[in-house]
């Protein structure tokens, strides 16, 4: 798979899943937002795959 190398991966992260764009991470989130966003999506993936696995 290919990296981003420009991006810092928590950035990346953070984008790529949809949860905030660039500019928004620019202008309206802070530092802590970021992480709180990065835990949201830990979560929804840790989550995702619990139930895919009981199916």
């Amino acid at each position: 798979m290919i990296e981003y190398t420009n991006v810092p991966h928590t950035i990346a992260t953070v984008v790529s899943a949809g949860k905030a764009s660039k500019a928004e991470l620019d202008s309206v989130y802070g530092v802590q937002d970021l992480w709180d966003l990065l835990e949201i999506i830990q979560v929804d993936t840790h989550n995702s795959r619990v139930m895919q696995e009981g199916k």
